[in-house]
């Protein structure tokens, strides 16, 4: 299952590209409990609707977006979240 979850990797265009380094899927381990930052601009509509939900959800809004990612990616993969991210890995996410 692991094996065909590999990217592919693609050149991004000239002047298209977001700073920084390019997302890897396995690279440098990090101590338990470091954090990872990801940059999200949402628009305000966007980010309003983003905090609504997951004050109805009792999350945070960063454990909202990290498990409706999970959950788009796992779709996208075809595959069940739970065959992906172990449960007790989820349920961190609260």
């Amino acid at each position: 299952m692991k094996s065909d979850l590999k990217a592919k990797r693609r050149k991004p265009r000239k002047g298209n590209s977001a700073p920084g380094v390019m997302a890897k899927e396995a690279g440098t381990r990090l101590k338990r409990g470091a954090a990872t930052q990801v940059m999200i601009y949402p628009r305000p509509r966007t980010k309003a609707i983003f905090v609504r939900a997951s004050k109805l959800k009792d999350l945070s809004l960063s454990s909202y977006v990290i498990r409706a990612a999970a959950n788009a990616a796992a779709y996208d993969l075809g595959y069940p979240l739970n065959e992906l991210i172990p449960e007790e890995e989820i349920k961190q996410y609260r």
